[in-house]
């Protein structure tokens, strides 16, 4: 099984992340700049652990511009940051529960 996550639908309000409406109705960065806005809110999210801000940007490197999704299992996301596939599906929680992204399983991982 895979994830399929986009970048934070209901992103803290004390963001200074530029909000942005894609063509889903989702907010998630749509260049680079915003990108690593987003990123650099993670980064200063004092209530974030470590993990979930490693987790971040390892969705960050695998995001898909032009379809505004990440897709990625478990294991390769867990392989990405030294973290076993329990730790981070409670990680994955930990990001959706703070609003920064959002994520579905799927039946498989592709970009």
């Amino acid at each position: 099984m895979g994830l399929k996550f986009k970048f934070g639908e209901d992103m803290n309000d004390n963001t200074e992340v530029p909000k942005v409406q894609a063509k889903r109705k989702t907010r998630e960065p749509a260049d680079m700049s915003q990108k690593l806005a987003w990123l650099k809110a993670i980064h200063a999210d004092k209530d974030l652990s470590p993990a979930a801000k490693n987790v971040a940007v390892a969705l960050f490197m695998r995001h898909n511009s032009t379809t505004g999704l990440c897709c990625v299992t478990q294991g390769n996301l867990g392989e990405a940051v030294a973290l076993k596939r329990g730790r981070v599906n409670r990680v994955v929680a930990e990001l959706k529960a703070a609003g920064w992204i959002t994520a579905e399983q799927t039946l498989g991982a592709s970009y």
